[in-house]
């Protein structure tokens, strides 16, 4: 059975907006919309429309990149009950959210923003977003950064 646009962004917002399960995602839908839906047909949705967000997704790491002022910080939480890392970067009106079974450089090296960002950063001072002449991070090319740790 095909699905429409509606029906699949739906599926989208439920699972990874609003982090129900994928099983919860398929109830929501059939109990709302009265339509079966599988698990295979709901992961489905999700990889066409992961796959038609690429190009979005570096215009956003490039302006994120190239901001004056960015945000950068990190949070930990279960993915398939294995400790995951969610990492953020923002600017104005942009944000990326990505999610990487690592915490340090590695997975700021691969959300593809810190690499290439030269502004200021404003960070918890964790050392892989915080420049230090000491160790290479991936942002030891930033000129100035702005701790949001308190003092």
């Amino acid at each position: 059975m095909q699905y429409g646009p509606r029906l699949q962004a739906v599926a989208v917002y439920l699972w990874h907006g609003q982090f129900l399960s994928r099983g919860r995602t398929c109830e929501a839908i059939g109990e709302l919309f009265g339509v079966p839906v599988s698990p295979g047909a709901v992961t489905g949705m999700i990889t066409r429309t992961a796959g038609a967000l690429g190009g979005c997704l570096e215009a956003i790491r490039r302006a994120l990149a190239a901001a004056p002022v960015a945000h950068f910080d990190e949070t930990g939480f279960r993915v398939a009950g294995k400790l995951a890392w969610v990492h953020s970067a923002s600017s104005g009106k942009y944000a990326l959210i990505t999610v990487h079974p690592r915490r340090g450089r590695e997975a700021t090296d691969a959300a593809g923003v810190l690499p290439a960002f030269v502004g200021i950063a404003v960070h918890d001072a964790w050392r892989p977003t915080t420049p230090t002449p000491a160790w290479r991070t991936p942002c030891a090319m930033l000129t100035r950064s702005a701790s949001c740790r308190p003092s």
